[in-house]
């Protein structure tokens, strides 16, 4: 029998057997070229990976420092052969630079049924890859350098489904932080949020609230600041304004409220989704949507956004833009809010890594499926 340290070092050999068999397809096709979406024949290597079927990103590209990007696909971004929706197991991790693409690590969830549920980022810098099986167990592997194996460092027991997680190192222990599925749309009451502390799972604390998860795809922000565990979601109950609470939960389990309409500063400017921005000195920027009447916006009226600043904090997936001055960051050519974007400078050397969905008429929003991923090298304006 093995031993469980085994079992999992095991599944993370057999990886390159499980992402072999048919040849790689292209979703460029010549019935609908769309420049703006598909990757076309033309398209300078390096610089554009077309997504879709089985090859797709399984949590949005993550920045880890300037000019650095990671993206986390089953495969990688350029398999040699690929077998499309046979391998929910596996994940590959690549990190983007100015200079090009190395691989960091690859391996397998362990488990019945298994799937990559979040990657979080630890203060050392590693990624730990969050492995969610149909029996409630969470695996946690962290992959530190390309020279090193997968550390399958953490397992702890869950309960009811999640669609995705975040996992924290707070006061010598972990703390996974995952949303609360809800019985309807509509359904109030009950907790928005349940963090998990490790590592046996046994402590919990639930966090409130009237936050729909039918109706938000992820938290606005989750930061660890000044050793504790900061939780950003938006509050249903107002919907004019709309406004924001943050939970701060310490390491013993204590819970804190905060209204972040009188920690933040409101100004014009019109916001589509959430932003985050870090800087050098490690203070990190939130920019929030946000509604209220007396915001004169001249395009948008009452439309604008509510930002709050943390001199010294840690962003679990990284920001959405390094530095905060980029935020929010252009989407490419015409697409607008359903383009997901990432930015990371080094000076002015700036890498843009985009992930741009295909259109699918007649479909609501979660059916789309991603088109390409796109990677710019260039300067700052």
């Amino acid at each position: 029998m093995l031993t469980r340290s085994a079992q999992l070092w095991f599944a993370s050999v057999v990886l390159a057997g499980a992402c072999r068999g048919g040849t790689a397809t292209s979703s460029a096709t010549a019935e609908r070229p769309r420049p703006s979406v598909e990757c076309s024949p033309h398209s300078p290597p390096e610089r554009c990976f077309p997504l879709g079927g089985g090859q797709r990103t399984l949590v949005p590209p993550i920045v880890v420092g300037p000019g650095r990007i990671r993206v986390v696909t089953p495969c990688g971004l350029v398999p040699d052969k690929n077998r499309f929706g046979t391998f929910e197991k596996e994940f590959t991790i690549e990190e983007i630079t100015l200079a090009g693409r190395q691989l960091l690590g690859a391996g397998q969830c362990p488990g019945r049924a298994p799937s990559v549920v979040g990657v979080s980022q630890l203060a050392s810098g590693a990624s730990a890859v969050l492995c969610l099986d149909d029996d409630g167990l969470l695996d946690v592997a962290v992959v530190e350098r390309p020279d090193r194996p997968l550390d399958w460092r953490w397992r702890l027991p869950l309960v009811g489904g999640v669609p995705f997680a975040h996992l924290a190192e707070l006061g010598g222990t972990i703390a996974v932080i995952h949303p609360v599925a809800r019985g309807g749309k509509g359904h109030r009451g009950g907790p928005a949020a349940r963090v998990v502390f490790g590592p046996d799972g046994k402590r919990s604390v639930e966090l409130g609230g009237d936050m729909n998860m039918y109706d938000v795809e992820r938290f606005a922000a989750v930061a660890i600041v000044d050793g504790k565990l900061r939780i950003i979601l938006p509050d249903d109950s107002r919907m004019e304004p709309r406004g924001y609470y943050e939970q701060v939960v310490s390491p013993a389990g204590d819970v804190e409220w905060v209204d972040l309409e009188k920690a933040g500063k409101a100004s014009p400017g019109r916001l589509i989704s959430p932003c985050t921005g870090q800087d050098l000195d490690g203070s990190v920027t939130v920019s929030l949507p946000y509604r209220r009447d007396d915001l004169r916006d001249v395009d948008y009226p009452g439309q604008g956004r509510l930002t709050i600043r943390y001199p010294r904090a840690r962003l679990l997936t990284g920001p959405d833009v390094f530095p905060a001055d980029g935020c929010p960051p252009p989407p490419p050519g015409d697409r607008e809010g359903d383009v997901l974007v990432r930015r990371s400078s080094l000076g002015r050397a700036t890498l843009v890594v985009s992930e741009v969905p295909a259109p699918v008429d007649g479909t609501v929003w979660y059916q789309r499926q991603p088109g390409s991923l796109r990677i710019e090298r260039g300067d700052r304006p």
